[in-house]
């Protein structure tokens, strides 16, 4: 039951980054309204990306403990544990991408994952400058100056949300949306990787 409340930040996720996807996009968007119909339309697939997020960094967090108390005892232990941090960084840097694919293409969810995967990858600068400028906000706002934590669920998250989704959807709509813009609709989605939303939403 614990986890049923994180599980519920998936929808919650899936209309936060549709309503920053539109801000990056400079198209107007009925916020609440948008929201709600985003999160309801999406429910399923955002609650288990959120489920494959949380049990992901469990695991990562729990593997990484265990890697570094067996570095005191075996030094061969640092390269397992420098493979599970460039691991962990790459899945961190999918998750920038998870949700934004999500509330944009009718894709299959090992589709989804694997494209993030991909974007993981050829975006590594962007999401390098993404996980640092974001890892600074937090510094700031969390650590640094405790007053300023109360602002943490009203504008850090939000900065940090629109700057990553500002950062890698030029990178979506480059792979994912121009190569196919103009051309007509396929007419059996059967074998289809994605339906493009990019005009739907």
């Amino acid at each position: 039951m614990s986890v049923f409340p994180v599980l519920l930040t998936g929808p919650f996720t899936a209309g936060f980054v549709y309503e920053l996807r539109d801000f990056a996009r400079e198209r107007p968007s009925f916020i609440w309204g948008d929201f709600i119909s985003v999160a309801r339309k999406n429910w399923k697939q955002s609650m288990a990306a959120a489920a494959i997020g949380v049990i992901g960094f469990d695991l990562f967090f729990y593997l990484f403990q265990v890697c570094s108390a067996l570095t005191g005892t075996q030094s061969l232990f640092y390269i397992p544990l420098t493979m599970l941090c460039v691991f962990g960084l790459f899945f961190l840097f999918m998750q920038y991408y998870v949700f934004l694919v999500i509330v944009t293409f009718e894709m299959k969810l090992k589709d989804i994952y694997r494209n993030s995967l991909i974007f993981a990858f050829i975006g590594i600068g962007r999401n390098v400058f993404v996980t640092v400028v974001s890892s600074l906000l937090l510094l700031v706002t969390v650590l640094l100056y405790v007053p300023l934590a109360f602002l943490f669920p009203f504008i850090t998250v939000g900065t940090i949300g629109f700057l990553i989704v500002f950062s890698v959807w030029p990178l979506v709509k480059k792979h994912m949306i121009d190569p196919y813009a103009g051309q007509p609709p396929e007419q059996d989605k059967g074998d289809a990787l994605f339906t493009d939303r990019g005009e739907e939403l």
